[in-house]
């Protein structure tokens, strides 16, 4: 019996001593993702993301190069709740003037492996945007889909992201 009790034991201190691990395992989205362009077909010459999942808030950072050397970096810090949150975007370099956007995001955590962007104009959806992890946890797919005022669907081009 005592032989039991302190297999017991023993058992529950490894179980415990790992339950922190297993609570603080990082989620999936959280990590330095770079644009592969080959993969993608298109779009940005050169694409960071920086993302940052702790709980339900996600702090993100995307940094963009487009091929006419336009630098695009947007900012936020928002929760998986539905409701609208800040978004900076500054655009410096390339033909155009240096500007400053600001924006709300809402964002939703669908499922641990996808979370969507939203924003609207004038109270109606304008664009989706779908990011999905593969199971492996080391490509991240982001589809963007925009809205007319009629509410007709256009899908843009499928980024593909490797995590760094």
């Amino acid at each position: 019996m005592t032989r039991g009790f302190l297999a017991s034991a023993a058992f529950g201190l490894a179980m415990i001593s790992a339950a922190p691990a297993v609570a603080q395992a990082a989620d999936p989205f959280t990590g330095m993702w770079l644009l592969d362009y080959a993969a993608t077909g298109g779009g940005a010459a050169d694409q960071r993301l920086t993302i940052d999942v702790r709980g339900d808030e996600e702090t993100y950072q995307s940094a963009l190069t487009q091929a006419d050397g336009t630098r695009q970096v947007t900012n936020y810090v928002a929760r998986y709740d539905g409701k609208e949150y800040p978004s900076r975007t500054e655009l410096t370099g390339g033909p155009n003037p240096p500007a400053v956007r600001q924006d709300t995001v809402v964002l939703r955590k669908i499922s641990d492996r996808q979370r969507n962007r939203y924003w609207s104009k004038d109270g109606k959806l304008s664009r989706v945007l779908e990011r999905i992890v593969s199971a492996d946890g080391r490509t991240l797919s982001s589809q963007i889909t925009d809205y007319d005022a009629s509410g007709a669907e256009k899908r843009g081009l499928k980024l593909i992201f490797r995590k760094q």
